[in-house]
């Protein structure tokens, strides 16, 4: 259990880090579940990257979600099966085009690939 939480704690601070939300914007985020507590408190991982990457998908540019899938690579990659929500959260968005869908999932990590091409 100590592993998951320092992964999404690690997690939250490369976003804070690199610049991607403010903690206010992961407070708003995570809010529905009592925040960054609420998903260590009551072991909503999966929830949280989920928010997170719904948030993320709302009110960031493809051009900026695009920046985080090339720099998160290693990041991603790190406890996959939970992050792997934060990366799906993002790509089912409807607000995405095939060809971005496909760019994104193309910057995914490879063992994503096959469960993310259902969303294009």
């Amino acid at each position: 259990m100590q592993s998951e939480d320092n992964n999404f704690i690690n997690f939250i601070h490369w976003i804070l880090n690199e610049g991607i939300l403010k903690q206010e914007a992961i407070d708003m985020a995570l809010e529905d579940i009592d925040g960054v507590e609420g998903v260590i408190k009551d072991n909503l991982y999966v929830s949280g990257y989920e928010l997170i990457g719904h948030y993320i998908s709302d009110h960031l540019d493809f051009q900026k979600i695009k920046h985080i899938f090339s720099i998160g690579k290693d990041m991603f990659k790190i406890d996959s099966a939970t992050r792997y929500y934060f990366i799906e959260a993002i790509i089912q968005d409807n607000k995405f085009t095939i060809d971005q869908k496909n760019i994104l999932i193309n910057l995914s990590p490879d063992d994503y690939k096959q469960y993310l091409c259902r969303h294009r």
